[in-house]
């Protein structure tokens, strides 16, 4: 079950991340083509909320990697101490 909670948001940091990358690259060729900005940011306001937006995402998917590696290494354990009781049971 967590496997699929884990990738699940997996999958949807990585629509943020195409989704922030295409604003970005949007707001960029509209600021090469002096076109009228869509909002009122100035362009470092927005790259500082674009490198906050990539900063939130790698914090998150890090966290879901320490929990993934922490479910991994729970199986793992439990597996070898099952194996080392029914082992122990058996002599």
């Amino acid at each position: 079950m967590s496997g699929v909670v884990i990738s699940i948001c997996r999958l949807l940091s990585n629509f943020r991340i195409i989704e922030i990358f295409k604003i970005f690259c949007d707001d960029a060729v509209d600021k090469l083509n002096d076109k009228e900005p869509n909002s009122d940011l100035l362009y470092g306001q927005r790259l500082k909320l674009a490198f906050k937006s990539y900063f939130k995402i790698m914090s998150l998917l890090s966290v879901l990697a320490g929990f993934s590696l922490m479910v991994v290494s729970f199986i793992i354990y439990t597996s070898l101490a099952w194996k080392r009781e029914k082992k122990d049971k058996d002599i």
